[in-house]
């Protein structure tokens, strides 16, 4: 019996699943707090907790979420944005 024909592609598809498996232990190192920077931008925050950024920013402006505001940035701690989750997450809607 002759050895079932290899596809050309494989050694391509191989490197694609790395590069996949990387960027998933890469998001899933952030989300435990693992993260490169401990301040988080609007635009990441927003990115993490799937909100645009202008809800974040709002929120942030009006005191509802904490933030540190540094010169004309706001920055956010990942903690108090799970803090505010967690104080929401039973909130009925009327």
């Amino acid at each position: 019996m002759s050895e079932p024909a290899k596809n050309p592609f494989d050694p391509f598809f191989e490197e694609i699943r790395r590069i996949v498996k990387e960027e998933i232990q890469a998001v899933k190192g952030e989300l435990n707090g693992h993260s490169s920077s401990s301040l988080l931008s609007v635009e990441r925050a927003a990115e993490l907790f799937d909100v645009p950024k202008s809800w974040i920013a709002d929120a942030a402006r009006s005191g509802e979420l904490a933030s540190v505001k540094m010169g004309h940035y706001r920055r956010f701690r990942r903690e108090d944005l799970e803090d505010y989750i967690e104080k929401h997450r039973n909130e009925k809607r009327v």
